[in-house]
């Protein structure tokens, strides 16, 4: 919930709610940390959520994962985990939107296209940064 303007991945502001539909009444999760946690998806038992936040270094979100006890209260969050554990400490990429699946995803290599960008700056600096648009046959290409 923020109080103001819809990009909420860009304000610290920005804090994770829970609230009961059947009393309309709402309170503020106790995971949230004191930087930004933003866009959020429950699972289909509305038991686990993965939510972005930006708690590990202010900069970049994450994936963090948690879930919803007995009681409605969910403990300390857990980031995905990596093979390398020094995985997020060199991966200089957002984890903006994270969604949860229910199944498999249909996917073959023939579905991805990835093309590399080269940015010039002043004074050699480069800039790179993958675009990757994703196939599907009802819906043609979907810009990620």
């Amino acid at each position: 919930m923020i109080d103001h303007g819809y990009f909420s991945i860009n304000h610290a502001a920005s804090d994770l709610y829970l609230m009961d539909l059947k009393t309309r009444t709402y309170h503020k999760l106790d995971i949230n940390s004191g930087y930004n946690e933003s866009y959020h998806c429950l699972s289909w038992n509305v038991r686990w959520f993965v939510f972005s936040s930006k708690r590990l270094d202010n900069v970049f979100s994450r994936p963090y994962f948690s879930h919803f006890d007995k009681e409605g209260r969910a403990p300390k969050p857990f980031l995905l985990p990596q093979k390398d554990p020094l995985f997020y400490d060199s991966f200089l990429h957002n984890f903006n939107i994270p969604e949860l699946v229910g199944g498999e995803v249909p996917l073959n290599t023939g579905m991805i296209r990835v093309k590399r960008v080269v940015q010039l700056f002043p004074g050699g600096y480069h800039k790179y940064y993958f675009v990757i648009a994703v196939q599907y046959p009802e819906y043609g290409y979907v810009i990620e």
